[in-house]
């Protein structure tokens, strides 16, 4: 049976992308047996690039907590807000990003770690992840 509600965030259940409808690829349970790894929904839709809703949520808020940061110029939280789209896909971009955000990081107040943290360990991929030391 297919949950109607998400049990951590209390958003609707999607099983098909909104943009282009194809089936998202998820964890198949069967009765009886035990699985033994954590399934990680993905992240963007197979069949059209499109993010789904759990990874533009959180891109969502990383970016308004980047163009909100203290310490930075407008142009340095524009910047950091670009940065962020680099930094969840696994291209030859990635580690540039890393690098930029890191630099710009060291400029704003701890809390704005403290706060993007959690959202970054969900949403980057691994390569950034190392470099960003999640």
């Amino acid at each position: 049976m297919i949950a109607k509600f998400c049990i951590k965030c209390g958003a609707e259940v999607v099983s098909e992308c909104e943009n282009c409808h194809a089936d998202i690829r998820g964890y198949y349970h069967v009765p009886g047996v035990i699985g033994l790894f954590e399934y990680n929904p993905p992240k963007f839709c197979h069949e059209c690039g499109t993010a789904y809703p759990w990874t533009a949520t959180r891109l969502e808020a990383l970016k308004e907590i980047a163009n909100q940061t203290a310490g930075l110029s407008l142009k340095e939280r524009e910047e950091l807000s670009k940065s962020i789209d680099d930094l969840v896909k696994d291209t030859p971009r990635t580690e540039l990003a890393a690098r930029a955000f890191k630099r710009l990081m060291k400029k704003v107040p701890a809390e704005t770690w403290d706060t993007m943290k959690p959202i970054l360990v969900q949403v980057v991929v691994e390569a950034a992840k190392k470099s960003l030391g999640l």
